[in-house]
This record gives structure tokens, C-alpha cells and sequence, in this order.
């Protein structure tokens, strides 16, 4: 249940769009995902209407096929099936001192950090024991800093 109390912010993830020149898909992305993601990427259709109103504006298949392994990266942004929500925008650092209570806003990670960012990298990014490419745990770290520079303008 969302209240206009209670500020909504999303961390888009994808990491699907990245092929390796060998061939081999996902080849930037955790190995524990490749497979979820390739059959959300390879998808062709769904037999009939998953939700209502399915086949248009961002409803199409071909706009759910980006993915990070787990999650379509469309779905991430914020709810917009069903009911209409209040939306603030994308770009929630940059929007820091104006986000308001009550409205969703989202950040597309990839693009910040300027590469892919799976399902697992927001998780583990920082932790060099549990994340695959420990080398990568700096960019990570920018996003926490980013983060807690945020949550010390909301009110």
C-alpha cells in the first residue's frame, strides 16, 4: 500500500544487453543468472495476456526483454500496471533536493556507473568475498555513497 507519506525510489538494474564477440550471451553477467536471463531475452511471446491491458505502450514484449538476470528491467522503474501512480521522475541523485514523498523515482544503474549491473551486483557490489568480480567493488561503492548523500537531503 503506498502512502503520501513515504518517499518511492528504484534502482533499475540490466545487464542483458551485453554480448560477448564469441557469441556467448550475458558474458558480463553473474554465471548463477545467464540462464534466467537468456529465456526473458529470448522470449517470443506469452500465449495470452499476462496482465490487462498486455500489448501496448510499455506492455509489449519487446520492451520486457531487457533484464539483470532475475527481474525485467522495465518492471524495476515503478508500478505503472493497473492503477495509475504519482511518478517523479528518473535520476534520483541528480533530483536529490527535490524528491517528494508520495511519488516514485528511479535510477538506471548502468548508465550511472556506465556498464552492466546485474541482480546481484547492487547486493554483493561492495562485498569482495561474495561478489564473482571483486575488482568491481569501487563503482559499487559509489552507489552506496551516492545513496547515503540522498537520504541525508530527504526530509
Amino acid at each position: 500500500m503506498k502512502t503520501p507519506s513515504t518517499h518511492y525510489l528504484s534502482l533499475v538494474t540490466s545487464a542483458s544487453r551485453e554480448a560477448s564477440l564469441l557469441g556467448i550471451p550475458f558474458l558480463k553477467m553473474n554465471f548463477l543468472l545467464r540462464g534466467a536471463a537468456a529465456y526473458q531475452e529470448e522470449r517470443s511471446d506469452f500465449a495470452s495476456a499476462p496482465i490487462p491491458g498486455w500489448g501496448g505502450g510499455d506492455l509489449t514484449m519487446d520492451k520486457w526483454r531487457e533484464n539483470d538476470g532475475a527481474v525485467s528491467s522495465i518492471s524495476q522503474r515503478y508500478p505503472f500496471a493497473g492503477a495509475a501512480r504519482p511518478f517523479g521522475g528518473e535520476g534520483i541523485f541528480a533530483q536529490a533536493g527535490r524528491i517528494e514523498k508520495g511519488k516514485w523515482y528511479f535510477e538506471r544503474l548502468d548508465q550511472m556507473l556506465g556498464g552492466p549491473v546485474d541482480h546481484l551486483d547492487v547486493v554483493f557490489g561492495a562485498s569482495m568475498l561474495l561478489n564473482w568480480r571483486p575488482w568491481h567493488h569501487v563503482p559499487y561503492e559509489t552507489i552506496y555513497q551516492k545513496l547515503d548523500s540522498l537520504f541525508q537531503t530527504l526530509p
